[in-house]
């Protein structure tokens, strides 16, 4: 914010340089609607920089490649953050076996 309180525009080199606190990979394809949106494909990984609530908005910014904007946080699933049912299942159970 400026002297006056006039909100000033991030540059994107700015952005760019702000910390991922999560990782996450793409499961559906997202294609930017608005130059703050970011485009991505099945597969591709983001990383996301602001996660806010789902409850509060739908929508989470990250970072792909040198882009950095906004994306649906339905398009994406965060690494490491679950554990996809089908290797919790194969996990021994302690005290059988």
């Amino acid at each position: 914010i400026n002297n006056k309180g006039n909100h000033l525009l991030v540059s994107e080199e700015a952005s760019i340089n702000v910390p991922a606190i999560a990782a996450a990979h793409v499961t559906k394809r997202y294609t930017a609607q608005a130059t703050d949106e970011l485009t991505f494909e099945v597969g591709d990984i983001v990383s996301v920089i602001d996660m806010p609530p789902k409850e509060d908005t739908g929508w989470w910014r990250g970072k792909h490649g040198f882009q950095v904007g906004f994306f649906p946080c339905d398009c994406v699933e965060l690494i490491n953050e679950k554990i996809p049912p089908s290797v919790q299942n194969s996990v021994p159970k302690p005290g059988t076996g």
